[in-house]
């Protein structure tokens, strides 16, 4: 599960694979935000690939697009 991700995580790369997603909801969303997020925290060095249509569509429609870049 993303809890032991982020406890055994600290200072290494971790890539999310978003290539499988058919369709993503608000809770999603924040989800993805908020492990990218503690990841980045935690000295990690996250990145989101293979983010389909669907996601980046949902990323521009929030307003984040710039968060999520920095994660490209």
């Amino acid at each position: 599960d993303w809890l032991s991700l982020l406890q055994d995580a600290e200072g290494q790369e971790v890539v999310v694979d978003a290539s499988q997603l058919g369709k993503i909801d608000a809770a999603g969303m924040q989800l993805l935000y908020s492990l990218l997020k503690k990841l980045a925290n935690k000295d990690c060095e996250p990145r989101l690939e293979g983010a389909p249509e669907v996601l980046t569509h949902d990323i521009k429609i929030t307003g984040m697009p710039s968060f999520f870049q920095a994660f490209s």
